[in-house]
């Protein structure tokens, strides 16, 4: 199935309140590290790679995100706190 890159970008853009100035990179920023897809944009075909690097590096923020969350849910004699 063929994506229209405007009209994910748009949703993408609808749902954050950032408006992408390259439409292209933004769509590239979303394909997760899947194989490459075709997508069309500007009215014509276009190979879309994935974005493996941008993938990894969502994967350690993440992570980091959450092992703070974790480690931050007890106090300092191991007692559950509530998550702020």
């Amino acid at each position: 199935m063929l994506t229209d890159v405007d009209t994910k970008v748009a949703q993408v853009e609808l749902l954050t309140g950032h408006a992408f100035t390259t439409k292209l990179l933004a769509a590239e920023a979303l394909q997760m590290a899947g194989p490459q897809v075709a997508v069309i944009y500007d009215g014509s075909f276009c190979g879309l790679p994935n974005n493996r690097r941008l993938s990894i590096l969502g994967n350690m923020v993440l992570a980091k995100v959450l092992c703070g969350l974790w480690f931050n849910a007890r106090d300092s004699r191991g007692t559950h706190q509530a998550l702020k």
